[in-house]
């Protein structure tokens, strides 16, 4: 079962630990170790081939043809790449000044472990020979940096008696992962070494560098230090066949203790047969009683002694229970079912199956969950199931009893039914199988649906929800099956699929002027509508979902809209009429009327505004009299069809008993107007107007009087007035360093002592002639231009604002100090202060730069020391205000003259 050890377990990790130390502690013994020293100065760069350390001489090898003439990668032994540490990063003494020397790989033109990524390389440095005599167990540990590409790779290797057959022992992981990027971070290596190196006289260990030459690989390349070979105690170890087992099962035991030539003392518990074993790898231990053992193992070698521990867990074991489900129990006549194994596990689960078919065919079963079961007869049938758990050999026994049922059938019918068989493209349609006989599968045939063909059991399917995205005409078949046959029906273009564009709104009334109280009736003259929605505000009802609706009723005098919402599946329109209905009072008319001002300049024209209430059609009469101060008040004219500019009078039988009243010296200016809502009247000196206002409707005519409506010569004169010439800017981000100060100064001038612009929004002043606006959008602006009279003159101006974005970088700069392009910047407008990076770039690969703000540029300087003049590669980001995102790369170059 593989259950998780107990903490008894882990108890014994800490005594197998404690016996180590306790019993190797002065046994280990160092066969051979090197760590290079130390250089004298930082220039000191030796080729391993000719370099010699405390152990003797070292040599290189060059195991391809037509490498060994190579001279651009090779190993040397140099503080150039010193080691600093575990965990730290690669560096040497040319910028950390540490003179710990390595051995590396490098190209003794870049100090460090470098290489040169277009270069084929195979080259192997060896070690002085090394006596392995005595040793039983020997340890290699050693540091180590390596990177380069996938193809490119440092390797162990190891001679006995020579260097000739280089064997690998061992291919270490590359470390250039993690914090230190590039420059690799120093890991240590360790491996137990074969024991047929064990008792040589020369074993040679190499350190192997191989690169394919394919320039896809970054440093480091391949360093070494401090390399030790120890000869150590053994280090026991094992693993149980399993460490949950049932009372009396064998258990097996595998030996991995690291020593081959060790001694073993095994220990199994009381309850076990044996209880004790000297063999490398015991088979077959029983035990006999239920609870948790620890199992030690003891492993000696001359160095010492090794103990570990680990635990077993002994069970009572129980078997499974037997259980099981078929797809159905009522069947016809040749009819096939599938069953389901539901049986619930033993200790160990469970793991083989015997069905018994009685009637079935096949009649007998090995699989779990045996399918197409088939009955060929009618009758009453039980099934058998025995499940057995495989581990402990446990098993359980489930008959049911008459299970299956199997009875004749007669064939099935079938009918199609539908809810609709005519619907726009893109609709669905819900359909029916209408069915006798009992079928136990259906299929549908649906041409130009989708689904095209379903097919499955037939309570699954007796109703179908069918998308139609093409126009057409369109079969649809049902095919219907038991055990006795099959039935069909085939309705030949049973369904329509209009071509139903998305509709369009349209809609008339039987009247749309009417009393209060009346009805209305609505007539839908839409197009492609499948669907309405009827909204009228002041109707009772106030909406409706019917195409046609009727008795629309209206109570209170007003002008009403009528909207109309239709769709399909396409879509949907609106069609909204504001002034559609009108509810008349149906009373007289009242005449009524507005004046623009009471105050105008000399010749000029005020407007007069007919707001008169049920009016039909109307008539204007202007009277005039020069000298309102002669009026007293006491003398009246009556007007009658006789008098001067009232003939018309005659030709409306409304005014055959009607007259009116003005006063004395007031005569007619002009001939009366006639349906003009707002009449236009001009004067050229001061004096009073008189009017009169004839309103008509269907039901009454009525007249308004009015004797004195002044208007006052003032002497006022119009002024000149100028806007001044459009302008044209480029929008930009006002926090920009770039901002280029795009305001606008608008250039008003006129005669008149007031201006007025209008819009205001973003002026620096509304009432002056030139004011500062910073404008983000194309704009007109209007410029009034008045007196203390009312007398005023218009002109307008445009601002047009282009808002294009734009962004770029120079392909070169001059970091000199002479305030000329002295900083590498992102030029553009309309930058966001958001989402900004700037990244420099050096040969190397090295980010020297980067910026997150475009008012930050790079001065050419990095880690405070001027950059040298050359190529730098840069890479810019920039969100503009609108939210887009624009990205530059490329190379720059950096000069100092």
């Amino acid at each position: 079962m593989n259950k998780g050890n107990s903490t008894i377990n882990m108890v014994g990790r800490w005594l197998s630990i404690f016996i180590f130390l306790a019993l190797s502690q002065a046994s280990i013994g160092q066969i051979w170790s090197e760590n290079f020293g130390a250089a004298a100065a930082c220039g000191d760069f030796d080729t391993a081939a000719i370099a010699t350390t405390a152990n003797g001489a070292w040599s290189i090898t060059f195991p391809t043809a037509n490498n060994n003439i190579d001279t651009t990668n090779n190993w040397y032994i140099s503080a150039r790449e010193s080691f600093m540490g575990l965990t730290n990063c690669g560096d040497g003494c040319s910028s950390g000044g540490n003179l710990n020397r390595t051995l590396h790989v490098s190209t003794n033109t870049v100090p460090g472990a470098v290489f040169d990524n277009d270069s084929l390389s195979d080259i192997i440095v060896w070690t002085p020979a090394i006596n392995t005599t005595g040793v039983e167990h020997m340890l290699l540990e050693f540091d180590y940096l390596e990177g380069g590409g996938a193809a490119d790779s440092g390797t162990v290797v190891l001679g006995v008696g020579g260097t000739g057959s280089p064997v690998t022992i061992l291919d270490p992981a590359k470390t250039f992962t993690g914090g230190c990027g590039i420059s690799g971070q120093w890991t240590h290596a360790s491996m137990y070494l074969d024991t047929i190196y064990n008792n040589q006289f020369q074993v040679y260990i190499g350190f192997r560098w191989q690169s394919n030459g394919d320039g896809a690989g970054t440093t480091p390349s391949f360093a070494v230090d401090n390399i030790e070979i120890t000869d150590e105690v053994p280090e026991a170890n094992f693993t149980m066949s399993d460490d949950s087992v049932c009372v009396g099962d064998p258990v097996d035991f595998s030996n991995f203790t690291t020593s081959q030539n060790a001694t073993y003392a095994w220990a199994f518990g009381g309850s076990a047969t044996p209880t004790t074993s000297t063999q490398a790898s015991p088979q077959n231990v029983v035990f006999s009683t239920p609870g948790t053992y620890v199992i030690t193992l003891t492993a000696t070698n001359t160095n010492g002694s090794d103990v570990h521990l680990d635990t077993i867990e002994v069970l009572n074991c129980i078997p499974p229970g037997a259980d099981f489900i078929a797809s159905a129990t009522n069947i016809c006549e040749g009819q096939c079912i599938d069953f389901q194994d539901i049986s619930t596990d033993g200790t160990f689960g469970k793991g083989a199956w015997n069905w018994q078919f009685q009637g079935g065919s096949p009649s007998l079963s090995n699989v779990q969950h045996p399918q197409q079961i088939c009955y060929a007869n009618s009758g009453i049938y039980n099934v058998t199931l025995t499940v057995t758990d495989t581990v402990t050999g446990l098993a359980d026994t489930l008959i049911k009893t008459a299970y299956i049922n199997v009875d004749t059938c007669s064939v099935p019918t079938a009918t199609v039914a539908a809810d609709d068989t005519t619907v726009c493209n893109n609709d669905f349609i819900t359909f029916y199988a209408l069915t006798t006989g009992n079928p136990d599968s259906i299929q549908w045939i649906f041409e130009g649906g989708n689904p095209a063909s379903i097919k499955h059991t037939a309570d699954s399917l007796d109703t179908i929800d069918v998308f139609y995205p093409t126009a057409g005409t369109y079969t649809v078949t049902i095919i219907v099956w038991n055990q006795a046959g099959s039935g069909v029906d085939t309705l030949v273009n049973f369904v329509t699929i209009l071509d139903c564009p998305v509709p369009i709104a349209d809609f008339d009334a039987n009247d749309r002027v009417i009393c209060p109280g009346a009805s209305v009736v609505f007539q839908d003259n839409s197009q492609f509508a499948t669907e309405w929605y009827w909204e009228f505000p002041g109707g009772q009802p106030g909406s409706s979902n019917d195409q046609y609706p009727v008795e629309v009723k209206y109570t209170t005098p007003g002008i009403y809209p009528v909207i109309l919402i239709v769709k399909n599946v396409n879509g949907e329109d609106t069609l909204i009429v504001d002034d559609f209905i009108k509810v008349d009072s149906c009373l007289p008319p009242d005449p009524r009327f507005e004046i623009e001002r009471d105050s105008i300049c000399r010749s000029t024209c005020v407007q007069f505004f007919n707001t008169s209430l049920r009016t039909d059609s109307f008539y204007f009469i202007f009277w005039w009299h020069p000298d309102p101060d002669s009026i007293t008040g006491t003398g009246a004219d009556t007007i009658t069809p006789t008098t001067p500019g009232y003939a018309w009078m005659l030709d409306d039988t409304l005014f055959n008993d009607t007259f009116f009243v003005v006063w004395k010296d007031y005569y007619p200016v002009m001939a009366r107007v006639t349906n003009e809502n707002d009449p236009i009247y001009c004067f050229d000196d001061s004096g009073t107007v008189g009017l009169q206002l004839f309103a008509y409707n269907e039901y009454d005519v009525s007249v308004l009087n009015m004797q004195d409506i002044s208007v006052l010569n003032i002497g006022g004169s119009y002024p000149e007035v100028s806007a001044g010439p459009d302008k044209e800017l480029l929008i930009d981000n006002i926090d920009s360093r770039f901002f280029k100060e795009d305001t606008v100064s608008l250039e008003g001038k006129g005669t008149a002592p007031f201006f007025k612009w209008y819009p205001e929004d973003g002026l620096s002043c509304a009432d002056c002639p030139r004011p500062i606006i910073y404008p983000t959008t194309t704009r007109k602006y209007y410029l009034t231009n008045y007196d203390k009279y009312g007398c005023q003159a218009y002109d307008s101006v445009v601002v047009y604002v282009d808002k294009g974005y734009h962004m770029g970088i120079p392909n070169i700069f001059s970091p000199n100090g002479d305030d000329n392009n002295d900083i590498l910047w992102l030029r553009g407008n309309n930058i966001s202060n958001e989402g900004f990076v700037m990244q420099i770039w050096n040969r190397y690969g090295e980010m020297i730069f980067e910026s997150f703000s475009q008012n930050n540029g790079w001065d050419g300087t990095y880690k405070g020391v001027p950059a040298p003049a050359g190529s730098y590669k840069y890479y810019v980001r920039a969100t503009f205000e609108n939210g887009e995102v624009g990205e530059l790369k490329g190379n720059v170059s950096l000069v100092r003259y």
